[in-house]
């Protein structure tokens, strides 16, 4: 991410020729000694990828196209706030295994399904955390919600309860202090038999970060209860490096925990990312400004949302070859069809996906092009 005008501006007299040299992109690169047993670990230099940037430019899109984008977008998050995918099938509609430990839970389910798929939490003692969430938000379904973490309580393997709430972004004036000592009331935080309270806030675009949204979280972080930011990456509606680092800049100061950027795979990226997918340059890119631009306390991870899982990108999740169409097929080295059948013994691979030498799952992301 840097070049020599980037540290002449803040360290005028730093000599970095036995250390480093341009190369001919115009960035930096870096002498050390590293020994990681494995080449493909080593990339080497990037004008040797075909990975594009994009056949259009981000600031090239018309203006008032994005901004139509964004509001629809809004509109559809208001309304849609889950589920994330199940790496296995559960038996229930309302209960989503979207992680080894981690299951999604739709308030709206009704008492008697409720009922069922928090006994299948208790008895699978892997699960440590439960996210809740419901179309018309989770923070109007208080009731129901104090009843689920009611009954967690009673199942000591799970210690995090988060709950989803996208209201809490477009009305922050409806967290009032009743709502939020409530909250905190539920934020169970000691040694024994604890069960943490979290929000999870999905956002869109650096103008839904203000300060009546701080004010909220100040309140809710004053009782102990984390905010975590959920960022779905949406072309030429919020991928210009002014606004990604806008989102981490503005998370920081109002105290919000930059969670997840979700290149691909985020149920509110799936109908704008089949006509404007994610190229996986660009999120390279992106990176980059935001390790040069941001703090380091802002960095946010960048994550897939798959079928076999949430993947880390080019970390468990390695770009290796173009699919149909431009299409991109990852390596998710954090899945193995073993580990998929303890969870589910009559778990199948999908159609077209395929294993690699070493049992990884090898498939084509929606959303993503190269």
């Amino acid at each position: 991410p840097y070049t020599t005008e980037y540290f002449e501006r803040f360290a005028p007299i730093l000599d970095l020729s036995q250390v480093a040299r341009p190369n001919a992109e115009g960035t930096l690169d870096a002498k050390f000694w590293v020994d990681v047993g494995d080449e493909e670990w080593l990339p080497g230099p990037r004008e040797t990828h075909p990975w594009s940037r994009g056949s259009v430019a981000p600031g090239s899109f018309p203006e008032d196209e994005s901004r139509a984008a964004l509001a629809d977008l809004q509109r559809l998050a208001a309304t849609s706030q889950g589920p994330g995918r199940s790496l296995v099938a559960t038996g229930s509609p309302s209960l989503h295994r979207v992680h080894r430990t981690r299951v999604e839970l739709d308030l709206a389910a009704g008492d008697e399904r409720l009922e069922a798929d928090l006994d299948a939490v208790a008895r699978d003692r892997r699960i440590t955390d439960v996210v809740v969430w419901a179309d018309d938000d989770a923070s109007r379904r208080l009731h129901t919600l104090g009843r689920v973490r009611r009954r967690l309580l009673d199942v000591p393997h799970v210690t995090a309860l988060r709950v989803r709430s996208r209201r809490l972004v477009a009305e922050p004036a409806s967290f009032t202090d009743a709502v939020t000592a409530r909250l905190g009331e539920w934020n169970e935080v000691r040694v024994t038999r604890p069960l943490r309270l979290e929000v999870e806030i999905p956002v869109l675009h650096p103008s839904e970060l203000g300060d009546g949204l701080g004010r909220v979280v100040r309140r809710v972080r004053r009782r102990g209860v984390s905010v975590y930011a959920v960022v779905p990456l949406l072309s030429f509606v919020n991928d210009a490096e002014a606004d990604l680092v806008g989102i981490t800049a503005a998370c920081r100061r109002l105290g919000i925990e930059v969670h997840h950027l979700v290149v691909a795979g985020h149920p509110l990226q799936e109908e704008w990312a089949t006509e404007h997918p994610v190229p996986v340059g660009r999120v390279v890119d992106l990176a980059t400004a935001l390790r040069r631009d941001g703090s380091g306390r802002e960095l946010p991870r960048l994550i897939l949302q798959t079928a076999f899982g949430e993947h880390d990108f080019g970390l468990t999740a390695v770009p290796i070859r173009r699919g149909a169409e431009g299409s991109l097929a990852f390596r998710l080295l954090a899945a193995d069809l073993e580990g998929l059948r303890e969870l589910d013994p009559s778990f199948e691979l999908p159609p077209g996906v395929e294993l690699d030498a070493d049992g990884h799952p090898v498939a084509v992301v929606p959303g993503m092009t190269a």
